[in-house]
């Protein structure tokens, strides 16, 4: 366990911990923000706790890119009770490939595979695509799971929200604002929700709801306000 609040700093093959009193306590944009102004880096990757690790909370999730929850198993607590606020890495070597040609060829073979297999529409509504589905099985936890069907689950589901609810619907170019992927993935189903006024108001850097925000936020509650959901 570190003496005070580290961050770990990995960068041209090298390795070091910096300290990190200064973001302790911040929340997870807040934290990113200020990592890519130190480092004077916009293309950092960072995994980090915001207070809830830092307080130890059992169920306490690590998150990356400021809005990707990597949960379950309190690995953000575990984090925390090193005092290790954050590991940033930033790579510029590009991978030895020991047989490109080969490489090429599955290369080819994934993209022939995966075009068919309906990952467009995956990557167009993201995870809240599986919500109306749960619905018809009886799987949407409603009500504190008294029931698995809520009766207004199309106005917490995928399409709603991709037509309505991701920045840029305004101007029919949420597909191009409103979508995000992990660090190279290609597939996109992270949702980028942006509310400049009103008592939701979000920042578009927070990302957007994934199927279990929508479902336990949502129907769960009882709650079919989508604004209210993404704040």
């Amino acid at each position: 366990k570190s003496p005070k609040p580290v961050y770990l700093w990995m960068h041209h093959g090298e390795a070091e911990l910096r300290d990190a009193g200064h973001l302790w306590g911040m929340t997870t944009g807040d934290a990113e923000d200020k990592l890519k102004e130190e480092l004077e880096d916009k293309r950092i990757e960072v995994l980090q706790i915001g207070p809830a690790g830092e307080n130890l909370v059992r169920f306490a999730a690590l998150i990356s890119m400021s809005n990707r929850a990597n949960g379950r198993t309190g690995m953000g607590a575990v984090m925390g009770s090193k005092n290790l606020k954050a590991v940033v890495v930033r790579g510029k070597q590009k991978p030895t490939i020991a047989n490109p040609e080969k490489f090429k060829e599955l290369q080819k073979l994934g993209k022939t595979n995966l075009e068919p297999t309906g990952m467009d529409d995956f990557g167009k509504y993201g995870t809240p695509d599986v919500t109306s589905p749960q619905n018809k099985s009886g799987g949407l936890p409603t009500y504190n799971f008294n029931s698995g069907t809520f009766e207004k689950h199309e106005e917490i589901n995928g399409k709603t929200l991709y037509d309505s609810h991701l920045r840029g619907h305004e101007r029919d170019e949420q597909n191009r604002f409103g979508r995000d992927t992990c660090f190279s993935c290609s597939i996109k189903c992270k949702r980028v929700s942006q509310i400049d006024e009103g008592p939701y108001k979000t920042e578009a850097k927070y990302g957007g709801p994934e199927y279990e925000t929508l479902a336990t936020f949502g129907s769960y509650c009882g709650i079919s306000n989508m604004d209210a959901i993404i704040h």
